[in-house]
């Protein structure tokens, strides 16, 4: 679990230096949507904004390369408190996927997910890995303003829970690429 978690870490750090590359593409956003989680019975969880890791608010930056490789990372916080307890939650996620255009341009996309969650409970804290795809389609509305439209899988791999979402992504362009 740790050696996925700096794994997944190492890539957060790598990101800046793609942001760096010539022609890179930077989205900045956030979604909303729904999760449907199974583990033996279904939650639904909708959330605007939604459909992060495991339903919680995502805000993402997207760094996409003229080739139209993607890598974004994304990250969501969470509190719900009731009856005297407290459960927080922290969550990164990194996808990594390719544009079938060029990032200037409308596109269908494909993109590999890893997820790793830090929860919170009464005292006692967890933490869980998540591996999984994801695919969509990035609609550029004017040369600020991006919608995506996806559908993902995430495995959750300690508690055998099944992720699955839908998401409309809304992301300000702050840098076009080429």
């Amino acid at each position: 679990m740790r050696r996925h978690g700096a794994v997944l870490v190492g890539v957060l750090f790598l990101v800046p230096s793609i942001g760096q590359a010539q022609g890179t593409a930077i989205e900045l956003g956030t979604g909303i949507g729904a999760s449907i989680l199974s583990a033996g019975g279904t939650l639904t969880l909708i959330g605007a904004p939604g459909a992060g890791v495991r339903g919680q608010a995502p805000l993402y930056v997207s760094f996409i390369l003229p080739s139209g490789f993607m890598i974004q990372p994304e990250t969501s916080f969470n509190i719900v408190t009731g009856g005297g307890e407290t459960l927080t939650t922290i969550s990164v996620a990194t996808n990594a996927g390719f544009l079938f255009s060029r990032a200037a341009t409308n596109s269908a996309y494909a993109a590999m997910s890893g997820a790793l969650q830090f929860a919170s409970f009464s005292g006692s804290s967890d933490s869980e890995f998540a591996v999984g795809a994801r695919l969509g389609y990035r609609m550029l509305v004017n040369p600020g303003f991006a919608v995506s439209i996806e559908g993902g899988y995430r495995r959750w791999l300690d508690s055998d829970l099944n992720e699955i979402t839908i998401a409309l992504r809304l992301g300000g362009i702050l840098s076009a690429g080429r």
